[in-house]
């Protein structure tokens, strides 16, 4: 894949809602982003499409864009739970998961007896029909996994590297089964180099109407200054305004951290009543930034590259197919250009990276 070509400049602006009296000046596109209005509800303002260029990914009408019976197939794991380690009695953890983005996307909100927080958001993607997951932890642990389930069983898996020292494949996966209504298995299982999965975790979770309070830790491993990569994305933080050019309308969007500054969080709401979150963050182990990207419209999108030292620029890319089943290559660039506007950068290619065009 030929990275070092310049991307095609679909540039999308945000400006940092800041708290003084200061007016900015209202961000310009250099390139004109046209969407069409098949599959809205009458009436609809179609920049929902639009400002985001995401539409060829969309999954049909924005109404029952995750009403399919697949994207209920790890409905099983919602609800708030007492974990422990199968067959022990103590309390291992809390874990609360929820169902967000109109059905879209599930959340998880896990934290152990020692206040340790993760966080997961999982979805649906009906162009492949596999299920995704980013993990993040309060101690710069990172997942990526996919797979498939059925309304029972999910299985996830992910191959990375060992470490950014050893090239040696390290595979992570984990099965959750529901054994009944209120109960289910998590086992998390490890392969190196394509050997035999070994048991690394087997837990049990029992619903419970009011879990248990468990303080929060207050490790702070990812915002120390002295780990520099965990901040690429920091200039990011804070509340925005997305436009496009020839439009009025904007998405607004809120970028925070959480888990002691290891994850990256940004929400975003829209017209029409659009929404979407992305979890990003640094895996260390392995030197690379993840990135993941979910909508109301079933938009799944995971991007990944290297996190920089400068401060002022992030790109991403990953591959994507499309509602055609064509296989797209997406990229990504985040560009500070001063303290109120990021330039966000689009590209697409469908012959591997050869050639790419502004969305």
């Amino acid at each position: 894949m030929l990275w070092n070509q310049p991307i095609p400049r679909l540039i999308l602006l945000a400006s940092l809602m800041g708290c003084d009296s200061q007016q900015l000046a209202t961000p310009v596109v250099d390139a004109v982003v046209s969407a069409s209005n098949s599959g809205r509800r009458s009436g609809q303002d179609d920049d929902d499409r639009g400002i985001l260029p995401l539409s060829r990914f969309a999954n049909g009408d924005h109404d029952a864009a995750c009403d399919a019976s697949a994207f209920r197939a790890f409905d099983f794991w919602v609800g708030r739970w007492h974990v422990t380690a199968s067959g022990r009695s103590e309390l291992a953890g809390t874990n609360l998961v929820t169902k967000t983005l109109d059905g879209c996307a599930i959340e998880e909100h896990w934290s152990d007896t020692a206040g340790v927080r993760g966080r997961s958001l999982n979805s649906f993607d009906s162009n492949t029909r596999t299920w995704s997951q980013l993990w993040m932890d309060q101690t710069g642990g990172a997942l990526e996994l996919s797979g498939r389930g059925n309304d029972h069983r999910m299985q996830l898996a992910g191959t990375h590297p060992t470490s950014r020292f050893d090239a040696t494949p390290f595979t992570d996966r984990i099965t959750w089964t529901a054994v009944g209504r209120n109960r289910l298995r998590q086992v998390g299982e490890a392969s190196i180099n394509g050997g035999a999965f070994s048991t690394v975790y087997d837990l049990t979770y029992s619903a419970v109407r009011n879990a248990t309070t468990i303080a929060p830790s207050t490790l702070e491993f990812c915002a120390s200054p002295a780990r520099p990569r965990f901040h690429a994305f920091d200039f990011m933080l804070g509340d925005w305004t997305i436009r496009r050019s020839g439009s009025s309308s904007k998405i607004r969007s809120s970028v925070s951290t959480d888990l002691g500054g290891c994850l990256v969080e940004e929400r975003l709401s829209g017209p029409g009543g659009y929404e979407a979150v992305a979890y990003s963050g640094f895996r260390s182990a392995t030197f690379v930034w993840n990135w993941m990207f979910m909508d109301n419209r079933g938009v799944q999108l995971l991007l990944s590259g290297p996190a920089t030292l400068t401060g002022n620029t992030m790109t991403l890319a990953g591959r994507k197919t499309d509602r055609r089943g064509r296989v797209v290559d997406v990229r990504v660039e985040w560009i500070s250009m001063d303290a109120n506007t990021v330039e966000q950068r689009w590209g697409f290619s469908t012959d591997g990276g050869i050639t790419w065009s502004a969305p």
